[in-house]
């Protein structure tokens, strides 16, 4: 892709000082809390922080840091990333942060140099620390980042107090909730005073962040392009993490819209340039309708950067006009017709361009003509008589970036629910109950911000407290103090619903080193969330293939995804395999009545697609390999068995199962009564429609109705492979905004999505895509960089 190599303009300077981050201790009641950084024998550390970086809010806060031990991965609990600040890559921690964050503007502070006394209690103390008192305002609250995130530390007493911070006491009868809501903080800080009043002070803060975008994102292409042309400037740098539902928003649909929005520009500016134009016949194609046409255009249009954008990324039309002789009787009437185009790119090898020299100015274009056209196609015998006036016009498919734009507006608050709550009854092994939909969505943008879970844990909306308290089937140990939610709820994935031994069966599917903590993570999921990654080389997908088949066995329907055609056309296949493998096990020894049947696994596509693929297996049976064949139907769904038996009882589909099972042939079907469209597509739909597991892409399940509909009325779970390859737009718009229970599976080694115009910049060196680092970050990236807990695949 063709680069500017103007300067990027940078982002704006405030002559501040660097993030501070200096080692403390919190003083509670006159006891030390933390301390680790100051020799205190205590493995909870704690410190003082100034965040002040670009393209963020800047605050004071207090950082908490828990031990997170290495060992419970191997239990099952899994591991937790974050990102290091110097590289900006996912990396493995030891840790679980939390971060106070005081309310800028509404504290008071105090400085005050510590006693050679006070410094003596602390084995790694300095010749000159601090003492800073931090007083909050009336009505003033703290934030907590990272909060109600999970954690395991078995044996160690920060894992009672992080899974019920309300109740279990901390030291001197308080919980973490209650020092975390002091309302005067005192710390004693490895710093001098004058330091820190310079450096960790509100005044040190850099003014309020926002991106310049506004409150509305909706899909409105008039406002993106005045905001090409108004708002400019140098590129955001990454956010991991957003602080308001406005601000994730804000920065993934710009994400996507800034990615094509200029070349839209160029591309409309370039449908006014003029050219003229004659065809030349292809004589190498037996449709008549192949033409090759040479255009004529100013030289530089065909070595402008628009041109080649335009080409790459929209599908070209060829508009012929009309000429002097055929022009409309009212000027309000269009009769230019648009052909199909593409570019030739090897006019030299083509021998019917040989008698037609080409100049710098002229370019050859293949075109197909319209099945009804009105304008006389003129052809001459040379360069200099043409004069069929021609323009392009570009076609860049933006429905793909409307569906993203419109699944990520989903997730402000003030959407409504894009699934189906499902009202009948919750997903069987789930603690979420189904009548709390603004608690559920709440946690959904919790989750999908990566800040933690305080806003929600904390609201203090009456009415969501109200739903909370709803939620009888949770194990809060009968707690419910001040929090509106204690903990986050959990799903068993492996609850075996009578069917003893079912678990086993499924689990010996994957390798022996992965049974026992793979059985652990799919028995406690927090919120169904769940994250499975391989290692850089492998292709192995036998884990997260067991996960969603324990899915659909917990919650019902699932939805799988992933990035391209050919990833879900592998899933589906070992969905379908490994379920019939596990019933095969399963069903080993026990009476009829007792046994289980496979999950009907459905690889959706477009619905006339599979019609015409069905005919011309009809036609010609040897195109798939089992389509028209005998096949063992004994472990099958039920739903394909009753499905069968409904076909073998329709009198008008007799002669088509004739001709499926062989007994009349091709000519003598098409020679009498045939199945239309119509049924043969009604019948599909009704197969997809009872499907356990439907395998498609974002794409396809957003413009098939049929899929649609199966995606937002009966999908009770999603799953993603290969999610190292989507982008959180696509996850979104198949996750939709309800909290359905979600695995995500995917390489560990994390490698940057491409875009159109990351590298762009325009004549004054502003970036085209401002947001082109957020765009290039997966969903399994920026999820996994959160701090979840995820699932490392152990046999590579």
């Amino acid at each position: 892709m063709a680069r500017n190599k103007t300067p990027t303009v940078t982002a704006p300077k405030h002559n501040l000082p660097p993030t501070l981050n200096v080692p403390c201790v919190l003083q509670v009641n006159d006891n030390p809390f933390g301390g680790k950084g100051l020799g205190i024998a205590t493995s909870i550390a704690t410190s003082l922080l100034a965040l002040r970086a670009p393209d963020k809010d800047s605050y004071l806060g207090l950082v908490i840091e828990f031990p997170l031990p290495t060992e419970v991965e191997s239990t099952g609990f899994g591991k937790c990333h974050h990102i290091d600040g110097p590289t900006q890559k996912v990396t493995s921690i030891n840790t679980r942060k939390l971060t106070v964050k005081f309310p800028r503007g509404e504290i008071d502070i105090t400085y005050r140099a510590a006693s050679e006394q006070d410094t003596a209690k602390y084995p790694d103390a300095k010749k000159h620390m601090t003492w800073v008192d931090v007083f909050l305002g009336k009505n003033a609250q703290v934030s907590v980042k990272g909060f109600g995130m999970p954690y395991s530390n078995p044996g160690h007493p920060a894992e009672g107090w992080l899974r019920s911070p309300d109740s279990t006491t901390v030291l001197d009868g308080m919980c973490l909730l209650d020092i975390i809501r002091q309302r005067h903080f005192s710390f004693l800080v490895v710093h001098p005073e004058k330091v820190l009043m310079a450096k960790w002070s509100v005044a040190s803060l850099a003014p309020k962040f926002d991106y310049g975008y506004g409150v509305d994102q909706s899909w409105d292409m008039d406002r993106y392009m005045k905001q090409l042309h108004d708002v400019k400037g140098y590129r955001f740098q990454t956010a991991w993490s957003f602080e308001t539902d406005l601000s994730h928003v804000t920065a993934l649909a710009q994400s996507i819209v800034q990615d094509f929005m200029w070349i839209q520009k160029c591309c409309l500016d370039m449908t006014t340039e003029m050219g003229s134009a004659y065809f030349v016949k292809n004589p190498a194609s037996r449709q008549s309708e192949r033409w090759f046409v040479i255009v004529r255009m100013d030289r530089q249009f065909w070595k402008h950067i628009e041109w080649s954008q335009a080409c790459i990324h929209g599908t070209m039309k060829l508009v012929v006009h009309p000429g002097p002789d055929e022009l409309p009787e009212s000027w309000t009437d269009d009769l230019s017709e648009r052909w199909a185009a593409r570019i030739c790119h090897d006019p030299e090898e083509v021998s019917a361009l040989n008698q037609h020299p080409l100049s710098e100015k002229d370019f050859v274009i293949r075109v197909i003509k319209p099945p009804h056209t009105q304008l006389g196609m003129k052809e001459f015998d040379n360069r200099e008589e043409a004069d069929n006036c021609v323009s392009f016009e570009w076609d860049l498919q933006l429905h793909d970036a409307k569906r993203q734009v419109d699944a990520v507006c989903d997730l402000l608050p003030s959407a409504t629910p894009n699934h189906l709550f499902f009202r009948d009854q919750g997903p069987k092994g789930s603690e979420l109950c189904v009548n709390n939909e603004a608690l559920i969505m709440s946690l959904h943008r919790d989750l999908l911000r990566g800040d933690g879970f305080w806003k929600t844990m904390m609201s203090p909306d009456s009415a969501m407290d109200e739903m909370a308290g709803h939620m009888g089937g949770l194990n809060l140990g009968g707690q419910r103090k001040r929090l509106t939610l204690p903990m986050l709820p959990s799903l068993n994935f492996l609850k075996d619903d009578g069917k003893s031994g079912w678990a086993d069966a499924l689990l010996s599917e994957v390798s022996e080193a992965d049974q026992c903590p793979l059985r652990y993570y799919l028995s406690s999921r927090p919120l169904g969330f769940g994250i499975i990654t391989t290692g850089p080389d492998s292709d192995d997908i036998s884990v997260i293939t067991a996960a969603v088949l324990a899915m659909n066995a917990t919650v019902g329907n699932v939805m799988a995804s992933g990035p391209t055609p050919a990833s879900m056309n592998k899933f589906s296949s070992h969905l379908h395999t490994v379920s019939l493998n596990v019933v095969f096990k399963y069903n080993i020894g026990r009476r009829q009545d007792a046994t289980i049947r496979a999950a009907l696994i459905v690889r959706g596509f477009k619905l006339q697609d599979e019609c015409d693929a069905f005919k011309s297996l009809l036609q010609f049976p040897h195109l798939g390999d089992e389509a028209a064949g005998d096949d063992d139907w004994g472990d099958d769904s039920d739903t394909v068995h009753e499905f069968q038996k409904s076909l073998a009882g329709s009198d008008k589909l007799t002669r088509l199962r004739q001709r499926v099972s062989g007994k009349i042939s091709w000519e003598e079907y098409v020679g009498g009564e045939i199945v239309e469209d119509t049924e043969i597509m009604r019948l599909m739909t009704m197969l997809t429609e009872s499907a356990d597991i439907v395998c498609t892409t974002p794409s396809l399940a957003h413009t098939e109705d049929h899929l649609r509909s199966w995606k937002l009325e009966r999908a009770r779970g999603i799953a993603i492979d290969e999610a190292g390859g989507m982008s959180r737009g696509d996850l979104y718009s198949i996750w939709g905004n309800t909290l359905l229970p979600c695995l995500l599976a995917g390489n560990e080694e994390f490698v940057p999505l491409e875009l159109k115009s990351y590298h762009d910049r325009d004549v004054n060196g502003n970036m085209r895509n401002r947001f082109g680092d957020d765009a290039r970050k997966s969903a399994v990236e920026f999820l996994t960089a959160t701090g979840w807990p995820v699932y490392r695949v152990r046999a590579q």
